[in-house]
């Protein structure tokens, strides 16, 4: 996949200055594998700076049915919750509830 140096170079400095980059701050980023390919881009250009190792990109599901996309540095969020929060955050979605049943709690 093609992936604009534009973006790549807007999302390194952002992920650089806020520590993520989503659809809102890159548009094409609304295309998940879009967003995943810039994932990796951002990482490469970040890892040759010697001192980002933990650049990620996920997708996220939301209490709303919406899927979206972050990529973040780890050492900025350093879960997965924090960035799914950071996320819903930043796009004004829902945080899903996470409930447990009584199947979760059986151990086989």
């Amino acid at each position: 996949m093609d992936i604009n140096a534009e973006d790549v170079k807007t999302a390194t400095q952002l992920v650089l200055d806020q520590g993520y980059v989503t659809k809102k701050d890159v548009p094409a980023m609304a295309d998940r594998d879009y967003a995943m390919a810039l994932g990796d881009q951002v990482g490469i250009a970040l890892r040759k700076t010697g001192d980002h190792d933990y650049i990620y990109a996920e997708e996220f599901d939301y209490a709303d049915q919406t899927i979206a996309t972050i990529i973040w540095d780890m050492d900025k969020f350093p879960t997965r919750h924090d960035a799914m929060e950071q996320l819903g955050q930043a796009l004004n979605l829902p945080i899903p509830t996470v409930t447990v049943t009584v199947a979760d709690e059986v151990e086989y």
